[in-house]
């Protein structure tokens, strides 16, 4: 996590919860947990097991957060979002280590008042009586029914909205629901795929050894590596810097293996990013020609820092709108949509609770015209992947569907054989509305990816 090879002392008594404390206020306000942790986990004097208390601390606050406070709520005077959001940022976090991290009351209690008392010194009277009630009195709480309210008790428990549980209820069923949402609040594993044109998984996993990085294979994906290290620790490596892997979601790296295959001369992905999946292209047809389009210059700039790190020449990046393709002809296209992220909230906790029911519907709306604009540059016998990072039916098979109704000269592909292996070691994986990837299921986040062809 740290780039000083020096040992670091601990920080201050308190001083972890005092930093978490100002991460969770400024995340409430809109800010974003990873890029925080980043910034403090380089910035600040932690040692190794500081930071690794403050991960756990903002993390667990934000995954918990409707757990937490539906705790609370009873023992208020007034409505939790009425609070100084210092305040009740610090009852969740003075709770959170009572609830998960077997914390001493007294550390948890007093040295999160302090925290309060150093930001918010009107709120600290209040938070320090609330959990002193909390500390005898949590366990007793009374959660929803499970029988007669299986959406306020799944909401409540596994901490996620309520419309969110409902909408997952009615599109996959209640015992699907509940095991999605306690999927949700696991830690997420990080993958790495292994740069081919240099280097195989297994010798990549004996270098990293070499440098101290644990490191395992990732069933069903002969190139992916799980490791137990950060990725502060994995960017610090020489082989990150010598290009040998690209740090990316194992469920990530379908599409390309999906969309991969001989006669392809030119293949384009609208809205690349960083370029996580169209560098995976690159490397899987190195004849081909890549167009990486998007309309963010900064990710361009790292995509192109991206394809320089991993000696990778046979990209061409364009800043471009999806809605309007600088492409006119390509023989492939990899659709990467921007989506609600519901297949990412293991690492990304605060977008639960920010997403809004109508958003589903806007985002549909957009990606479906993405995907219009995409389907008009191929030829017959060109094919899309159709591909998001969410569990939502609606802007998942919702939009593949609505386009299929709208355009006759194109088809759903089986995937089997492109992916024969991964169907092989996962039978129960559905396609037929295209693949649906849960949490977890292969290691890695939840996505959704389909295979058109142009008839």
């Amino acid at each position: 996590m740290l780039s000083s090879p020096h040992k670091v002392s601990p920080l201050p008594k308190g001083k972890v919860r005092f930093l978490a404390l100002q991460l969770l206020t400024r995340v409430e306000a809109g800010a974003y947990a990873a890029r925080l942790l980043d910034g403090a986990l380089t910035g600040e004097a932690l040692s190794p097991s500081d930071s690794a208390l403050l991960t756990e601390l903002v993390y667990g606050v934000l995954r918990f957060r409707g757990y937490l406070d539906y705790i609370i709520t009873p023992f208020l005077d007034k409505p939790l979002r009425r609070l100084h959001p210092t305040a009740r940022n610090a009852l969740r976090l003075g709770l959170y280590q009572l609830t998960h991290l077997n914390t001493p009351a007294y550390a948890a209690l007093d040295e999160t008042v302090q925290a309060v008392r150093e930001t918010a010194p009107r709120g600290a009277g209040v938070v320090n009586a609330v959990l002193r009630r909390l500390v005898g009195e949590w366990n007793k709480i009374e959660w929803p029914n499970a029988s007669t309210d299986p959406a306020g008790y799944i909401s409540a428990f596994h901490s996620h909205p309520r419309w969110l549980v409902e909408m997952w209820m009615e599109e996959l069923g209640e015992e699907a629901t509940r095991k999605l949402c306690a999927a949700n609040n696991q830690e997420a594993p990080l993958t790495i795929r292994a740069n081919r044109t240099k280097v195989d998984a297994e010798e990549l996993m004996k270098l990293l050894a070499d440098e101290g990085i644990k490191a395992g294979p990732v069933k069903g994906l002969s190139f992916a590596l799980t490791v137990s290290a950060s990725a502060g620790r994995l960017c610090a490596s020489e082989l990150y810097k010598q290009g040998y892997f690209y740090i990316q979601d194992s469920s990530a790296m379908l599409a390309a293996m999906l969309l991969a295959g001989e006669g392809a001369s030119v293949l384009f992905e609208p809205c690349a990013g960083l370029g996580g999946k169209a560098t995976q292209l690159a490397e899987l047809a190195p004849d081909a020609v890549v167009v990486a389009g998007d309309r963010n210059l900064t990710k361009l700039g790292m995509l192109l820092e991206n394809c320089r790190r991993l000696g990778i020449a046979n990209i061409f990046p364009v800043c471009a709108d999806g809605l309007a393709s600088p492409v006119l002809h390509t023989d492939k296209v990899l659709l990467d949509v921007p989506c609600s992220n519901l297949g990412v909230l293991r690492r990304h906790p605060e977008a639960r609770w920010r997403l809004k029911a109508e958003d589903i519907e806007q985002m549909a709306k957009l990606q479906l015209e993405l995907l219009q604009q995409a389907a008009g540059v191929l030829p017959s016998g060109g094919e899309c992947v159709y591909s998001t990072c969410t569990i939502c039916k609606r802007e998942n098979w919702g939009v593949v569907e609505s386009f299929l109704s709208e355009n006759d000269k194109f088809s759903l592909v089986e995937p089997q054989r492109r992916v024969a292996e991964l169907f092989e070691l996962y039978p129960e994986l559905p396609w037929e509305e295209g693949i649906t990837i849960f949490p977890g299921m292969l290691g890695g986040d939840g996505t959704y990816l389909c295979l058109l062809r142009h008839e």
